[in-house]
């Protein structure tokens, strides 16, 4: 099976269905993975820089963004690695008051068991037992 990467601005016309002949395009692309003729891939990295267009250049509030990432999680026939720690991610993005990047890089770093080296002080935010201050490796 032919397996396609999909690239942010592919959702972006899926989520706000703005732009008539490309969200047609779109829904094509969706069936043709749906019915099994395409394979669709993505990456964690498409996943940020959806929520930095929509946060940013779109406007939209965290909980659109939240039902957002739902939506596109819920694609049965769309591959993306680890897709359980995205939804891991995007609960604790709904919860707390931090970028969903922080999300992303906390719930990679619990998956591996390591410990966060940060200045920033968001992941205190999710755990504070998870980041470490720099003397504390030196």
């Amino acid at each position: 099976m032919k397996e396609v990467f999909v690239d942010t601005n592919i959702f972006i016309r899926y989520l706000l269905e703005d732009e008539k002949e490309q969200v047609e395009q779109v829904e094509n692309l969706f069936r043709l993975a749906d019915e099994g003729e395409i394979k669709l891939v993505t990456n964690w990295l498409v996943m940020a820089e959806i929520d930095w267009a929509l946060t940013s250049f779109y406007k939209l509030s965290k909980a659109k963004i939240c039902k957002a990432f739902e939506k596109i999680l819920a694609l049965s026939f769309l591959e993306i690695n680890k897709k359980d720690l995205l939804f891991k991610a995007v609960e604790i993005y709904k919860k707390k008051n931090v970028d969903f990047v922080d999300c992303l890089n906390f719930v990679f770093a619990k998956d591996k068991k390591l410990p966060i080296a940060s200045f920033d002080r968001d992941f205190d935010k999710i755990n504070k037992r998870v980041r470490y201050r720099l003397n504390s490796f030196l």
